[in-house]
């Protein structure tokens, strides 16, 4: 049961959201229809800083890097709806 409460299960999470971006990349890369990962990436950058303060909150680190990746978690939050509201004002003809 202390595994599921380990820091390391969220090193394999963050190593994970690594590893699906690569492969993001890659598949974009390879087929035009899958999004390019620059359109994916602020999405996955938000996921990974909540996982990282996570992180941080396990390991007992300073409350100063946990509110800074919380920060962090939410500019690329706010980035990825600014590019996702930006492209359905693109396709929809006013």
């Amino acid at each position: 049961m202390d595994a599921l409460i380990s820091p390391r299960l969220v090193d394999l999470i963050l190593l994970g959201v690594a590893l699906e971006a690569l492969l993001l990349w890659a598949w974009s890369r390879r087929d035009g229809r899958v999004p390019a990962v620059g359109a994916l990436l602020p999405n996955l950058v938000s996921g990974a800083c909540l996982f990282l303060a996570l992180r941080f909150t396990m390991s007992g680190v300073d409350a100063v890097w946990v509110g800074a990746s919380l920060g962090a978690a939410l500019l690329a939050h706010l980035l990825d709806l600014a590019l996702r509201i930006r492209a359905a004002r693109v396709r929809v003809p006013a």
